[in-house]
């Protein structure tokens, strides 16, 4: 879940290996880019983006775009987006530096 993993990142989680980096942009009221989605009363509030779309399909059904408020945009975002990482897992740091070796010469 793509705000989760906001979340997580911003609690300093550490993306491991794989996964699919995109773009998770706040959308602003008046933006109107994003088709006719506001005539059935879906006005999403984030959008992700990502180069390789492919990464993106499939990834979510529709009903759970709606759910969250999020819609999956073609173009790269006009204000800067924050990177997150999907379908990868997360360590924190400090987990991270409890599995390391400690080195004494």
């Amino acid at each position: 879940k793509p705000l989760i993993v906001h979340v997580l990142m911003g609690f300093n989680f550490v993306p491991q290996n794989g996964g699919s980096r995109v773009e998770l942009i706040r959308l602003k009221r008046d933006d109107n880019n994003l088709g006719d989605e506001s005539d059935d009363g879906y006005n999403p509030t984030f959008a992700l983006y990502s180069p390789s779309r492919k990464s993106l399909q499939g990834l979510f059904s529709h009903r759970v775009l709606r759910t969250q408020n999020i819609a999956i945009v073609d173009h790269p975002p006009s204000e800067k987006g924050t990177a997150i990482y999907l379908k990868t897992t997360f360590e924190h740091p400090i987990s991270i530096l409890e599995h390391a070796v400690e080195y004494n010469p």
